[in-house]
């Protein structure tokens, strides 16, 4: 696999993961608060995979916008 089939592999799972995170939101009070915790969980998940620190920033700061706009902007 080429690091491009990596990335997308690493994607789809890293959706499922963001979009748990949105849901829960909600069970949260201070929505400020767990989307740091949620953007350092994110973090720490792609720092895990075997991939380019490239693919590893553009993959961060998409889901990063994702969880912000998916938890602060309901």
């Amino acid at each position: 696999m080429n690091n491009n089939e990596l990335s997308k592999m690493y994607w789809a799972k890293l959706k499922v993961l963001v979009g748990n995170m949105i849901s829960e939101s909600a069970l949260f009070d201070d929505k400020a608060k767990y989307v740091v915790e949620c953007w350092d969980n994110l973090k720490s998940k792609i720092d895990k995979f075997d991939i380019s620190e490239d693919d590893k920033r553009a993959i961060f700061a998409k889901l990063r916008r994702q969880i912000e706009d998916g938890i602060l902007r309901k």
